[in-house]
This record gives C-alpha cells, structure tokens and sequence, in this order.
C-alpha cells in the first residue's frame, strides 16, 4: 500500500467506511478498511458483515456507495455478502437508492451500472417507495428512456400507478420527458 493510501486508511479507520465513499476513495482503498475490521479468531470481518452498525437514520455503506453512484463499491459489498442487494433504506426501496443521482446526465451510466448490479443480485425490482412509485416511476421521472425500457423489459408494469394515481407515462408528461414517453409509447401502441 502506498504511504498516502495508509494515511486515508489511518484517517478513516475502523467506522468510516461513510466517509471514504463520499470523498471517493478507491476500491483498494475500501478493501483496506475492510480488513482492519478482520478479526482473526473469527476469521471474518465483524463490523461490516453483520449490518449491525449504520449511521443513527439507517443507511448502511451499500446505501451510501448507491447514493453516490460508485458501482465499483456497491460491487465489492455485493461480492461480500449479497443480502445487502434486499436492504430498504428507510422508505426506499434499495433499487431507487440507484438511480439518487439519476437526473444528473453525468451521473446516469453510473447510476445504470449500480441498478444492473442489483438486479443481478435479486434485489426486489417492484418494489414502492413512500410515495408509491416503482424504480420505473423514478427511471421516467429523471428522463433515463433506455433504463425505462429495460424494466418494462424484465417484467416491471408501466401502468401502474403511485399513491397520486399517476403511471410513468403522466410522469413523464408532467416533466415533458419527451425521450422516455417515445420508449413508453413503442411498448404501449
């Protein structure tokens, strides 16, 4: 490991994995972490695995990788213990935690790549959220049209409806998400 590597390992320690994500360090580097939680008696890494520690609202480090777009964190989570692909965060569902940053067009492949790598590891794909809204509804909301027809690919209803008795198609209409509502059309006509 590289001495500036040690020292962000030094600086986060044993309960930052948080901090390490948000300020966007390496898969090493997250690894690195990983094994100071190694405990070896146990032969596993305790802190991390059991879920047992998030912050006081709930969100675990696969929340915050997903937040911040970082498949390459969520994957290696994923990688250790594949359950975490069926953890909600609060209300959200984990499949809606990909797509956080989805209306930002830089932000979009990312957000693609860590949706497919939980829908590649069974995460619940129907699920609602607080407002009722399916993955789909956000999908069209941020206007990501290829994304859209992805999940009505693999089974996800574009006629359903949140608690505001709203389809995808009215979302998209109310954002004049033009691109999504040619996707959605093709499906539906």
């Amino acid at each position: 490991m590289e001495p500036a590597e040690e020292e962000i390992v030094k600086k986060y320690g044993r309960y930052q994995l948080f901090d390490a994500i948000q300020e966007g360090a390496t898969v090493d580097i997250i690894q690195d972490i990983l094994h100071s939680y190694h405990d070896p008696i146990e032969s596993i890494f305790l802190h991390y695995i059991d879920l047992s520690t998030s912050l006081k609202d709930g969100m675990l480090s696969i929340h915050k990788a997903l937040a911040f777009a970082r498949n390459d964190i969520v994957e290696l989570f994923l990688s250790i213990n594949p359950d975490l692909a069926q953890i909600p965060y609060r209300d959200n569902p984990i499949t809606h935690l990909a797509l956080v940053l989805g209306g930002f067009e830089n932000f979009r492949g990312q957000c693609t790549a860590c949706l497919n790598t939980l829908l590649r590891n069974n995460a619940v794909i129907d699920a609602v959220d607080r407002l009722g809204r399916t993955i789909l509804h956000w999908a069209g909301f941020y206007n990501m049209a290829e994304m859209t027809g992805q999940l009505i690919d693999i089974g996800l209803d574009g006629m359903s409806k949140d608690y505001a008795q709203m389809t995808v198609v009215d979302i998209c209409i109310e954002k004049d998400n033009i691109e999504t509502l040619i996707v959605l059309v093709s499906y539906f006509v």
